[in-house]
């Protein structure tokens, strides 16, 4: 799979592994048509555009991303990306989220 296009407010957007959440499906509008991919730094075929400057949490820098038909792999079945894999992540997450709070 190659990725193109922007992506804005990704937190921890200079890591080395990127999990993208993206549209695989032409002619999709809604959740069914998004699948997610697995993106490794050393492909070179993303620049950081932008570094947020927040008022909190400085040790997780919030991007803007720019992908340039950059290499990336399928993670699980396609179009399942934000109905099972991306939900499973946030539901894990809320515990950190409410920490911080």
């Amino acid at each position: 799979w190659l990725l193109n296009g922007v992506k804005r407010f990704i937190t921890n957007g200079d890591a080395e592994v990127s999990l993208v959440l993206a549209r695989s499906e032409e002619g999709t509008v809604d959740g069914r048509g998004l699948s997610l991919f697995l993106y490794d730094k050393e492909e070179q075929a993303v620049t950081v555009r932008r570094i947020e400057n927040k008022l909190g949490i400085k040790g997780s820098p919030t991007c803007e991303l720019v992908f340039n038909n950059a290499p990336a792999k399928l993670i699980g079945t396609r179009k399942m990306g934000l109905i099972k894999y991306v939900m499973s992540l946030m539901n894990g997450a809320r515990l950190g989220v409410g920490a911080q709070s």
